[in-house]
């Protein structure tokens, strides 16, 4: 590739990697959320494994959101490099998707319990999380699709594994809001890297 048409790359990459600093507000709306209700839960369900995901999802939370921070700090500079915008993603990738399992971890905990009222509070959360992250990191959708993954589909297994009608519907639910999210979120990137091109 010409050398011009390799910067032009580059910097659309770069602007494409700064689109994450969007998901920050939502990202600090999750982990609140995530805390109060998961606490509300473990307090309902007096469960310790289910305590001890909590834990895990917060400290996973905290590591994602301090990333986060350190990231919209690095990026805005104006001579960001490629390599140095890669290496930011590499970081916010990692801790996006440390956060996306533990809440998944959580969620299949909850399923595992005889308690319809957390199963329902533990949908809303995964299918909430499901939705925020397509909107704040639409753009760079192999972490989107990765983080959507890892937080819903273990509780998919484990509704599946109930083999409950209410659970089995409740898993094709989530499978096809699953689906539908990562085809929206291919179809927004091609557009969008279609509009930059032309």
């Amino acid at each position: 590739m010409p050398l011009r048409g390799r910067d032009e790359a580059d910097s659309v990459e770069i602007e494409l990697i700064r689109s994450l600093n969007d998901a920050f507000v939502p990202s600090v709306i999750m982990s609140a959320g995530f805390a109060i209700c998961g606490a509300l839960m473990v307090v309902q369900a007096r469960d310790m494994t289910l305590a001890w995901c909590l834990a895990g999802g917060f400290l996973a939370s905290v590591l994602r959101l301090t990333v986060a921070r350190h990231m919209a700090k690095a990026s805005i500079r104006p001579n960001l490099t490629i390599a140095r915008a890669r290496s930011l993603e590499h970081g916010f990738s990692l801790s996006y998707a440390t956060f996306a399992l533990m809440l998944g971890l959580f969620a299949a905990r909850c399923f595992l319990l005889d308690a319809p009222a957390i199963h329902m509070l533990a949908t809303c959360l995964i299918v909430g999380y499901g939705a925020g992250v397509a909107a704040g990191i639409g753009l760079r959708p192999r972490i989107a699709i990765t983080s959507m993954t890892l937080a819903i589909m273990p509780a998919i297994i484990v509704a599946l594994i109930r083999w409950d009608g209410l659970y089995v519907a409740n898993a094709l639910m989530m499978t096809a809001l699953l689906i539908g999210g990562v085809d929206s979120l291919r179809r927004r990137h091609g557009r969008t890297i279609g509009d930059i091109e032309t």
